[in-house]
C-alpha cells in the first residue's frame, strides 16, 4: 500500500522522493515481503484473492493521495462521519437482509465492544489519519502503516503465544529501519 501511495504522490502531487525515502520504501517493502514469504503457498491457492489484494492496495494508495490533494472545506471529523455514513449505511442495511440475527443473544460486552470499535478504533483512528495526511509527506505517513503487521505479530506472540521466528525478526528490523529513514531528519532537510 505505501508503495502505491508514494508512486501516486510523485505523479499527482509532485512530491519529491530523496534517496533516504526511496531506501525506506525499498526496506519497508522487503520487510513486508519477508513477513509474508512464509505464506506464499496460501496465495497460490487463491489467485483471485491476490488480485483483490492488489486492487485494494492500489485503491488505498490512490484514495490516500486524493485525500491529501483535495482541500476539504469541512473538518476532518465531519469528513470521517460522512464517509462512515455513506460507506457503512449500505453495508449495514445489506447485512440486515443477508444475515440472520438473534438479537436476544447479544451481550452487553458484545454491544460495548462494538461501540468501542466504532468510536475509538474507527472514528478516532480515521480522524487522526486524516490529520496526519494533511501534515506529513506521503512517503512518511504511508510507511508508518507498515507497523500494523509488526504490531499484529507482536500482539499474537504476547496474547496467543505464537512463536516469533527469523522471518518476523528480519521483517521487524527491515521495517523499523525503513521508518527510521523517514523519521530521522537528514542534514539537507534540517
Amino acid at each position: 500500500m505505501p508503495l502505491w501511495a508514494v508512486l501516486f504522490s510523485i505523479f499527482f502531487l509532485g512530491e519529491k522522493v530523496n534517496i533516504y525515502r526511496f531506501a525506506a520504501i525499498v526496506l519497508g517493502m522487503l520487510g513486508l515481503g519477508v513477513l509474508i514469504s512464509g505464506e506464499l503457498g496460501i496465495l497460490k491457492t487463491t489467485p483471485l484473492g491476490v488480485v483483490f489484494m492488489l486492487i485494494a492496495a492500489i485503491s488505498w494508495g490512490a484514495g490516500t493521495v486524493i485525500q491529501k490533494k483535495i482541500v476539504w472545506e469541512i473538518s476532518a471529523l465531519s469528513l470521517v462521519i460522512w464517509q462512515l455514513i455513506f460507506g457503512g449505511l449500505p453495508i449495514t442495511v445489506g447485512a440486515l437482509f443477508i444475515e440472520s440475527y438473534d438479537w436476544s443473544e447479544i451481550s452487553y460486552k458484545a454491544a460495548g465492544s462494538t461501540l468501542f470499535i466504532l468510536f475509538i478504533a474507527i472514528i478516532l483512528s480515521w480522524f487522526a489519519w486524516f490529520k496526519v495526511i494533511k501534515i506529513l509527506p506521503v512517503p512518511v505517513f504511508s510507511l508508518a502503516t507498515l507497523l500494523v503487521p509488526i504490531l499484529g505479530v507482536l500482539s499474537s506472540h504476547l496474547l496467543l503465544e505464537e512463536p516469533i521466528g527469523w522471518r518476523e525478526l528480519l521483517s521487524l528490523v527491515l521495517i523499523c529501519s525503513s521508518l527510521a529513514l523517514v523519521i530521522v531528519p537528514t542534514r539537507s532537510s534540517s
